[in-house]
């Protein structure tokens, strides 16, 4: 291996020999498209044609990635290549080593990443968010804001589902958006997880990274759309519900787009306070617990609440939506008594 490697490889890194092959093919075309089909050339030769696998490239260039330290990267170009550049600034801040840290807020157990990532348990993943954006009509709202974008930025937080990365490369894919994809956690159990399942899929577009919105180090005015599918529903109090919000807003460019789904107070879902909670209590200082099948207590306010919070936080609601699913889904199970999981979807925008 060429002695200037050592200086764009952790230390603790070991290549294989065709991680080897690839870096220096790499190193000597620096700040230049190289096409797969000459990272095919360096890994097999002559017989490249034969022996050709996408599979493979990807998961070459995955596990570089990895080794790379700061400030070095490689840039996807899909369809075309990639490139391999020096730069003393990044989007965001990866960090590869991230011991569990107990957060403000609920801490997911076993049991929960046990039941989200059973894919014959009753989930609401993102799978579902895409199907009620296009049943009403959210996706002219999205495609006005991403599609006369090259290559959008979009961040998904804190998922945990690790099918969540099929969902939304699929939506993507049929929506004929090429976008870079960033999963944020801050759980390194769900980074494991979504690596993973990125890792499987053989996915260049999509990343994960550590972080907690809360507290955010993302670079500011950085992202096109930030997806949000239930995660203020892990903060206990509504302090750490106006730090994510303003982490959100610190992130999101000037046109740039929020979906966000919460649990609401289900005991406000009654005729006697509106049809939209319009008589309900703010109650800012008091959630109520609720606890679906996964047996995890979160936390939830109600729909003033949450519209109260969003605007405060510098947010204009674009969009209310899947309501009617909302308010009923959870009559086609049997759950706990006074703890029905009753749901609201938002677009905002800055």
């Amino acid at each position: 291996m060429k002695e200037t490697n050592d200086k764009v490889i952790r230390d603790n890194s070991l290549l294989t020999l065709s991680e080897e092959k690839v870096l220096n093919l790499l190193l000597d075309n620096s700040n230049k498209l190289v096409k797969r089909d000459d990272i095919a050339k360096a890994l097999w030769g002559n017989l490249w044609l034969e022996k050709y696998s996408d599979y493979m490239i990807d998961k070459v260039i995955y596990l570089l990635r990895r080794k790379l330290i700061a400030p070095y990267k490689i840039t996807t170009f899909r369809n075309r290549g990639i490139i391999f550049s020096k730069s003393e600034t990044t989007p965001f801040k990866i960090i590869r080593s991230t011991p569990t840290i107990k957060s403000e807020g609920t801490h997911p157990h076993e049991e929960y990443l046990k039941y989200m990532n059973d894919t014959t348990n009753i989930r609401k993943t993102l799978f579902d968010l895409f199907k009620s954006i296009k049943k009403e009509n959210i996706t002219k709202y999205l495609d006005s804001s991403l599609k006369d974008i090259k290559e959008p930025m979009i961040l998904v937080i804190n998922s945990y589902s690790h099918d969540n990365v099929d969902a939304i490369s699929s939506w993507l894919s049929n929506n004929k958006i090429q976008a870079r994809i960033i999963f944020s956690h801050l759980d390194d159990r769900a980074i494991k997880i979504h690596q993973k399942r990125i890792f499987d899929l053989g996915l260049e577009h999509v990343e994960v990274i550590y972080d907690d919105i809360r507290k955010t180090r993302l670079t500011p005015k950085s992202f096109d759309l930030v997806i949000n599918d239930f995660r203020l529903n892990f903060n206990s109090d509504h302090e750490q519900n106006q730090e994510a919000m303003y982490g959100i807003r610190r992130i999101l460019k000037s046109n740039g787009l929020v979906l966000i789904s919460v649990v609401v107070d289900s005991r406000y879902e009654s005729s006697r306070y509106g049809t939209d909670q319009e008589k309900a209590p703010i109650n800012k200082s008091s959630p109520h617990i609720f606890m679906f099948k996964e047996n995890l207590e979160r936390y939830c306010f109600t729909v003033p609440y949450y519209k109260k919070l969003f605007t405060k936080s510098g947010f204009k609601i674009i969009k209310e939506f899947d309501v009617s699913e909302g308010k009923t889904w959870f009559n086609k199970e049997k759950f706990i008594p006074n703890r029905e999981p009753t749901y609201r979807r938002f677009l905002l925008k800055i």
